[in-house]
């Protein structure tokens, strides 16, 4: 995980992967990717519209 400060605001970047993965196993971590990577934005999406209700009182 990186959380880097740029023009007041903070950009997170998460890198994951699978350890001691059989080959059928990081080929199916791959397949998943793009799937994973549509969640994470869904949920930090919701939690940026979440904040900006609840901070901006």
């Amino acid at each position: 995980m990186m959380l880097i400060e740029s023009e007041g605001k903070t950009k997170l970047t998460l890198r994951g992967g699978p350890f001691n993965a059989t080959e059928e196993e990081r080929a199916t971590f791959e397949s998943m990717r793009p799937h994973v990577q549509q969640g994470f934005v869904g949920t930090f999406d919701q939690l940026d519209a979440f904040l900006e209700q609840n901070l901006n009182r």
